[in-house]
């Protein structure tokens, strides 16, 4: 298909087969962590497996923008603007699995959204022509990471703070769609999933015997090694009441940020989008 006809689904190889090759890096970065850690997490290993389950309703918007170079001539669709960026409700879920000193860990979260406006030039790999334009867009964040207690004093009464490094893998998944109102079989969409290797750290300070604070922040630290640029960064934290050994009611805000410069169709991309949310929910250990 021609990459200037008006219908065009945007997936190229080349941003997405460098994405795919840079989440693999996540291997190297853990089996370095782990030799780290030592003998330390080698003497508690055998120890029961510890499952909780997150479950929360939260508040999301997501903003930023898309913007496509074509001809030294940027076009850029900006969610706020095509009345894509306002708050809508989801589901968020996260599972924590506790062997001995190592805790692993899976959290998941998305938002759909719509909106319309008025568009002329490149997204992806299609040219559109002037029109009013409905757009859907979707944004979906996961995680999978170990945590590693680091080196130093075990929490006591008067130094209860859990601190620990994090390394795994972040995959974020996005598609945009701009449709003709007046031409449906005009359109353009793009579908990325960008895998990216992240570190951080996580900690957990008690301040009372049943409530707690819970505070994760994660980044790309290899973004040099792959063909384009990354930027990928997300923060949450957390307040928490344990009314139950078993039950547990939270309050948190998180904020994700990915940025990719690359190439879609040969043309200059960069995708800059953030996801921002309040949740509420529950907990429980099973």
């Amino acid at each position: 298909m021609d990459a200037f006809l008006p219908n065009h689904r945007s997936n190229p190889k080349k941003l997405q087969a460098t994405g795919r090759t840079s989440g693999w890096l996540a291997l190297p970065l853990l089996s370095i962590v782990t030799i780290l850690a030592g003998c330390s997490i080698s003497s508690k290993f055998h120890q029961e497996l510890d499952v909780k389950g997150f479950i929360s309703a939260a508040r999301a918007a997501p903003e930023g923008s898309i913007t496509t170079e074509l001809d030294g001539v940027p076009s850029e669709v900006d969610l706020d603007k095509f009345g894509a960026a306002d708050s809508s409700l989801t589901l968020s879920a996260r599972v924590e699995i506790d062997h001995g000193p190592l805790r692993f860990l899976f959290d998941r979260v998305g938002i759909s959204n719509k909106g319309g406006g008025t568009f002329e030039g490149a997204l992806g790999g299609a040219t559109l022509p002037l029109d009013a334009y409905a757009l859907e867009t979707d944004l979906i964040s996961s995680r999978l990471m170990m945590a590693f207690p680091l080196p130093g004093p075990e929490a006591t009464d008067s130094l209860p703070l859990d601190l620990r490094l994090l390394a795994g893998l972040n995959l974020t998944e996005l598609r945009l769609e701009l449709r003709s109102l007046t031409t449906p079989s005009t359109f353009s969409e793009i579908d990325e999933v960008v895998p990216t290797p992240i570190l951080g750290l996580a900690a957990n300070l008690p301040i009372s015997p049943a409530w707690n604070i819970d505070a994760a922040f994660t980044f790309l630290p290899l973004s040099e090694v792959t063909d384009y640029e990354t930027e990928c960064i997300d923060g949450q934290i957390r307040i928490s009441w344990t009314p139950t050994q078993d039950w547990e009611l939270f309050l948190g805000a998180r904020n994700h940020s990915v940025k990719v410069i690359g190439e879609q169709a040969g043309r200059p991309t960069e995708i800059d989008l953030q996801l921002e949310l309040l949740e509420i929910g529950i907990s429980y250990s099973f």
